[in-house]
């Protein structure tokens, strides 16, 4: 059989479209079958569609058996610190103010701020070590290594919270008296070492929430609500950087707040892998 379109040349297939015999410069193979030129040219044979592989969604790695207990915790843990924090801003701008009006020749009672900054303190305290718990489930249950860097900073970050309700308990029942000066706070040396640990724990709570934010982010593809779980990440990492730069606490804090409201709603509604 000679080629429809060459009839010097031998055809080598016949076109499964119009029947007529091809040579090797008329063959055209789509799929497995062989067709003319003239036919794939002119639409009567339509190229088959390739299908795109889609890329295989990463599983997570658990580092111990999968459990929504963490999250649980974490949960109560996130709603306590972000309420608590937004409370205990205030008590602590009422704790400073306290240290700077009032005289230290005589033993200062406790204003409404002292102790507002006071309990509110220690309730973030323990909201931030219940909210590490649930970061070290990211890491449980996950895979990522920021939830345990973030439950470790929350502990660093409570060490020095606990000590600045510490400093401030002690500062304003110190009796500090110059005799030949006026009273000024930072004739009281507590007072500054108030402020430095206040300092202190800004920076590291800022270094804290940019850690649990990254783990948020890291883990956004298993918790099954990948959009919320990025924008909570987002917000605190967000609220992280605000609040490590002191002067902008006050925003920081506030926006720490939003933030944990949306954490807590993460760590109780992400999806638990199945133990194998």
């Amino acid at each position: 059989m000679k080629c429809f379109y060459h009839p010097k040349e031998d055809a080598l297939a016949i076109c499964k479209s119009c029947g007529r015999g091809v040579c090797q410069q008329c063959l055209v193979i789509l799929a497995g079958d062989s067709y003319c030129k003239a036919c794939v040219e002119t639409g009567r044979v339509k190229a088959p569609t390739v299908p795109v592989p889609i890329p295989p969604v990463a599983a997570p790695r658990p580092s111990g058996v999968p459990s929504r207990a963490p999250f649980i915790v974490g949960g109560v843990g996130t709603i306590i610190s972000g309420v608590a924090a937004l409370l205990s801003l205030f008590g602590g701008f009422g704790n400073i103010f306290a240290f700077a009006y009032y005289a230290y020749g005589v033993y200062l009672t406790f204003g409404f701020g002292s102790i507002l900054f006071f309990i509110m303190g220690i309730i973030l305290g323990v909201g931030l070590l219940l909210a590490g718990i649930g970061y070290l489930g990211i890491k449980r249950n996950y895979g990522p290594g920021t939830g345990t860097a973030g439950f470790a900073f929350s502990i660093v970050a409570c060490v020095f919270l606990f000590a600045s309700v510490a400093f401030s308990i002690i500062g304003l029942s110190y009796p500090y008296y110059y005799p030949y000066y006026p009273y000024y706070p930072y004739y009281n040396p507590w007072y500054t070492i108030f402020i430095s640990t206040v300092v202190i724990t800004l920076i590291l709570f800022g270094v804290m929430q940019i850690l649990w934010g990254a783990a948020h982010i890291n883990s956004r593809q298993f918790t099954g609500n990948s959009g919320l779980t990025l924008a909570t990440g987002i917000m605190l990492i967000i609220s992280g950087a605000l609040t490590a730069c002191v002067i902008l606490a006050f925003i920081g804090m506030i926006l720490f707040f939003v933030s944990e409201i949306l954490a807590t709603i993460v760590f109780l509604i992400s999806n638990i892998p199945q133990p194998t």
